[in-house]
């Protein structure tokens, strides 16, 4: 039990505490020099995001088998917690409408903004950093597809 509790003690303090303390810096940041917040974002957007992922795309060492198993994975995962959160919704009487807003908090997360550093500082550590970016890389792409084209059906109501 002890062992799980240092592992978990860990876990927070070098991967999620330092997410949470740049998080923390970009509150204050924003606070102290009123950042242009539209601007930031376009440029994550189009210009951060989009360059991460061709480079790791480009420079990957998985195989293309690799990369259909880890988008495939993220596609099953994404089907049952869809499908975990309409049961319950329907258990719950939940209307339509809310469920479709349920499905989309449950299966669209931050894998990018949130789950790269965290990636980076889980697994860099232990010498799966590039190989751990990849598999990253391709859980971001499948997100961000399911998210233009199944995330855009159900906020459209279809």
């Amino acid at each position: 039990m002890f062992d799980l509790l240092s592992q978990l003690g860990h876990i927070a303090w070098f991967i999620v505490f330092p997410v949470l303390l740049l998080v923390g810096l970009g509150f204050v940041l924003q606070r102290v020099f009123g950042m242009d917040m539209k601007t930031l974002v376009r440029l994550n957007f189009y210009v951060v995001v989009p360059a991460v992922i061709y480079v790791k795309v480009v420079s990957t060492k998985l195989t293309g088998s690799d990369v259909f198993l880890i988008m495939g994975f993220h596609l099953i995962c994404q089907a049952v917690l869809a499908g975990l959160t309409l049961l319950v919704a329907q258990l719950r009487g939940i209307p339509r409408d809310q469920r479709r807003a349920m499905v989309m908090g449950s299966i669209f997360y931050n894998s990018g903004n949130f789950g790269l550093p965290v990636e980076e500082m889980a697994f860099r550590s232990r010498g799966y950093g590039d190989q751990a970016l990849a598999i990253q890389v391709f859980v971001m792409l499948t997100q961000n597809v399911t998210t233009f084209t199944i995330g855009v059906f159900l906020a459209a109501g279809s």
